[in-house]
């Protein structure tokens, strides 16, 4: 499963599902690769005209930083079997 996590220099990692699980893991790293992409394109066309510096590490991270603090974004491919909020309390 393709999984985004989103957090701040002030806030905690805040991970949700991007889309469905895969059969195959080189069907989720391709996922990966493309939301990435967008992701990318979508913080630099809205915080670059803004100041903004985006940085990236293709397909895992975007970095978003300004005067303000610095903005994360994630992505991992992991095992349906594996959720990285940790386990669910009962």
């Amino acid at each position: 499963m393709l999984w985004q996590g989103f957090n701040t220099t002030e806030t905690p990692v805040q991970w949700t599902v991007y889309g469905s699980a895969v059969s195959k893991r080189e069907e989720c790293v391709s996922d990966q690769r493309t939301v990435w992409r967008f992701e990318k394109e979508k913080q630099e066309k809205a915080w670059g005209p803004l100041g903004r510096k985006v940085d990236s590490v293709e397909p895992v991270q975007i970095i978003v930083s300004g005067d303000k603090g610095v903005m994360f974004f994630e992505f991992k491919c992991l095992p349906d079997t594996v959720d990285p909020r940790g386990p669910k309390r009962k």
